[in-house]
């Protein structure tokens, strides 16, 4: 799930993996992808998450750490704020289009390390920044095919028509399954 984090989930057999203090496959915001980036919010040292959501642009940006194109830089004086929606449409700015190739190969590692770990016959890639998934899609697809191991399978990619309300399924789906153990 992209979006304001980076977010994971991996279904074997109908059934949400979870582990026993139910982190299993969550946490895909969260595995390394640049050993010398910033600390995450979590602790951990360059996570995706803090290299590649939507929380990361804005502080980044704020920050001055990105060096921003005329659009993008006036979007974020206008709103303080930036989003993956902004770095698509402004991707014709040479500076946009670096850091949204930077954001897909960094979620591409998430999706190859996730399929290594999990060998899925399907990717699901939902959260807010799938309503551009005309561009993000395609090109997430394509780097992380080529990114696996060779022997591994290439699954396809779907996004979900609405993957704005993915997290409350993802909840629903996990309320669903504590249910099912008679837990509250």
């Amino acid at each position: 799930m992209l979006g304001t984090g980076i977010g994971a989930a991996a279904v074997l057999d109908g059934r949400v993996v979870r582990g026993p203090r139910g982190h299993a496959a969550i946490l895909g915001g969260h595995i390394t992808v640049d050993l010398d980036g910033p600390r995450c919010p979590c602790g951990n040292i360059g996570c995706a998450e803090a290299l590649a959501s939507t929380w990361a642009l804005t502080a980044d940006a704020a920050a001055g750490a990105l060096d921003l194109g005329p659009e993008l830089a006036a979007r974020l004086a206008d709103r303080g704020a930036l989003g993956i929606r902004d770095l698509v449409e402004t991707r014709d700015e040479r500076e946009s289009a670096i850091i949204l190739d930077r954001y897909i190969r960094t979620w591409a590692a998430v999706i190859v390390t996730q399929c290594h770990a999990f060998d899925p016959d399907i990717v699901v890639v939902t959260g807010g920044v799938m309503r551009a998934a005309d561009v993000i899609l395609p090109a997430l697809r394509q780097r992380v095919h080529a990114d696996l191991w060779s022997s591994s399978l290439r699954p396809p990619f779907i996004t979900p028509d609405d993957p704005s309300t993915s997290v409350l399924r993802g909840l629903a789906a996990l309320a669903d399954d504590l249910d099912s153990k008679g837990r509250p």
